[in-house]
C-alpha cells in the first residue's frame, strides 16, 4: 500500500515538473519576448493561437504591452477585445505592418475608408490608434491632467480652451542657415507611361459609425439625425517669430518670405497649380454632384489693411481671370464700393476707374487724357478729351425709325409740334405784321 502510494506520488511529481517545464517553454515563447525597447512583447502565432485569449488578457495586465500577431496567424477577429493601451503589431494583411492601438476594425483587415467599394487596395505601414471618451491627456511638461474647459469667449482663449492629440508627429530643429529642415516629404514616382502619383493624400471623415461592434461602451448616446462634426482637411500653422513681411519691394528684399502654402512646378509644363472637386466632379449631373463647396477660397479676416487677395508677380500671361465657359445667375463679379477707389481702378488711377456711391449712382471716372468709345470696326466713335469737351466723330439718323416711333407716341408727337410751333413764332408774327400794314387804310391827302 505505501509503495503504491509513493509509487503515485513520485507520478504526479514528475508529471508537475513536466507541466511547469511546458509552462516556462510556453511562457518564453508566446509571452515575454525580445522586442521594442520600452514595450513589453507578446506573440501571437499560428502554434499558439488557441491560447490567444489568455495572452491578450495577460498583455492587459502588463505595462506598456505590444502583440505581435506573425503572418501565419489566422485571419480575422481576435477571439477578445483588445484593451486600450494595448498595442498590435500586426503582420497577417496583404504583406503590409498595420500598428493598431485599441479595438478597431484594422484588426480584421477592414478599411473603413473604402468599405463596400470595389476599389482595389495595398498597403505598407499603417497606423490606426482609437481614442476613447476615457482617454487620459498631459500638459505641456508631459504631466496627467485633467481636460482643458473647451468654452472661451475669445479667439485669444483657444489656446487654453482645447485638448488636443495627435496619432504622428514628425519635427524637425533647424539650426542650420544652410540647411531646408523639412518635417514630412511624401514623395511617390511615377515610372509607366500612364501610370498616376499623388505625393500627399488627406482626408477629414464625420460618420456616426454604425459599426456597434467598434463603438466604446462609454460613447455618449446621440440621434443620428442630430449628427454634426467640424472638419479640416488640412491645416498649416505659420508661426512667424520674425519679421513682419511689408511687401514685395526692393526696400523688403533682405526680409525672409513666410508662406503656407508653396506649389512648386518642376519639369516641364504643368497643369493646375491649385484644382478644387468635389466627389464626382467629372459627372455630368450638375445639379446632383456630391460634396460640392460653397466657396472655392474664403479669407477670413486674416488680410493686412493694405493686404492683396490675389496678387500677380510675372511678367505677362495670356489672360488674368478666364470665365470663359461658367455662366453666373446672380453676376460674375459682385462688388461693395462707397466712394471712389473702391471700385475697378486702372493703371493706378491714371487709366480711371468705376465705382458706385452709397445713392447707388455709378460712376465712370475717365483717365488723365479722357475717355473714348470705339465702334465695331475699331474707329473712334465718342471721346472725351482731357479738357472735358465731348466729340462726337459721326452720327446717323434713320427717319423711318424717328417717324414711325413719333406716330406710335403721341406725347413726343404733340411736343415736337410746340416746339414747331414756337421756332416759327417769329415768322408768323412778321408775316401778321406785313398784311395789317397793307389793310391800313393812307392817311395822305390825294388819296
Amino acid at each position: 500500500m505505501v509503495r503504491t502510494q509513493m509509487k503515485y506520488l513520485c507520478f504526479s511529481l514528475l508529471l508537475a515538473q513536466c507541466v511547469i517545464v511546458v509552462q516556462i517553454a510556453w511562457a518564453q515563447g508566446a509571452l515575454q519576448q525580445p522586442g521594442l525597447p520600452g514595450f513589453t512583447t507578446f506573440q501571437l502565432t499560428k502554434e499558439n493561437w488557441s491560447e490567444a485569449a489568455s495572452i491578450i488578457s495577460r498583455a492587459g495586465l502588463s505595462n506598456n504591452p505590444l502583440i505581435v500577431i506573425k503572418q501565419d496567424a489566422p485571419r480575422g477577429p481576435l477571439p477578445v477585445r483588445i484593451p486600450q493601451h494595448v498595442r498590435i503589431l500586426d503582420l497577417r494583411y496583404g504583406g503590409g505592418v498595420n500598428l493598431v492601438r485599441g479595438h478597431h476594425p484594422r484588426l480584421e483587415g477592414i478599411w473603413g475608408q473604402y468599405a463596400h467599394l470595389g476599389t482595389g487596395l495595398r498597403q505598407n505601414i499603417t497606423i490606426t490608434d482609437v481614442i476613447t471618451p476615457d482617454a487620459k491627456v498631459t500638459d505641456w511638461k508631459s504631466n496627467p491632467k485633467e481636460y482643458s474647459s473647451t468654452k472661451f469667449s475669445s479667439p485669444a482663449d483657444y489656446h487654453s480652451k482645447h485638448n488636443h492629440y495627435q496619432n504622428l508627429m514628425s519635427e524637425v530643429w533647424n539650426f542650420n542657415p544652410y540647411i531646408n529642415g523639412v518635417a514630412i516629404w511624401g514623395d511617390s514616382g511615377a515610372f509607366v507611361p500612364g501610370s498616376k502619383v499623388w505625393g500627399g493624400f488627406l482626408s477629414a471623415r464625420s460618420w456616426p459609425l454604425y459599426w456597434q461592434e467598434y463603438v466604446p461602451k462609454d460613447r455618449p448616446h446621440f440621434n443620428a439625425n442630430d449628427f454634426d462634426a467640424q472638419l479640416v482637411g488640412l491645416e498649416i500653422d505659420v508661426l512667424n517669430a520674425g519679421k513682419d513681411w511689408k511687401g514685395w519691394g526692393r526696400e523688403n528684399a533682405g526680409v525672409l518670405a513666410k508662406t503656407g502654402v508653396q506649389v512648386v512646378g518642376f519639369g516641364k509644363q504643368n497643369t493646375q497649380a491649385i484644382e478644387i472637386r468635389s466627389e464626382d466632379s467629372d459627372s455630368p449631373d450638375s445639379a446632383n454632384r456630391k460634396g460640392q463647396w460653397k466657396a472655392a477660397m474664403v479669407v477670413y479676416n486674416s488680410l493686412a489693411k493694405d493686404g492683396r487677395v490675389i496678387y500677380g508677380l510675372f511678367e505677362e500671361a495670356g489672360i488674368g481671370i478666364d470665365f470663359d465657359q461658367p455662366v453666373f445667375e446672380r453676376g460674375a463679379m459682385r462688388l461693395h464700393t462707397k466712394r471712389e477707389g473702391q471700385g475697378v481702378v486702372f493703371n493706378g488711377g491714371q487709366g480711371g476707374q468705376i465705382y458706385a456711391d452709397e445713392s447707388g449712382t455709378l460712376t465712370l471716372s475717365s483717365g488723365t487724357q479722357g475717355f473714348r468709345v470705339k465702334g465695331p470696326n475699331g474707329s473712334e466713335a465718342i471721346r472725351i478729351g482731357s479738357d472735358g469737351k465731348v466729340v462726337l466723330s459721326s452720327m446717323t439718323l434713320d427717319t423711318h425709325q424717328l417717324v414711325s416711333a413719333l406716330i406710335r407716341d403721341p406725347v413726343a408727337l404733340l411736343a415736337i409740334v410746340g416746339i414747331a410751333m414756337i421756332l416759327f413764332l417769329p415768322v408768323q408774327l412778321f408775316v401778321t405784321y406785313l398784311l395789317l400794314r397793307r389793310c391800313r387804310p393812307s392817311t395822305q391827302p390825294g388819296t
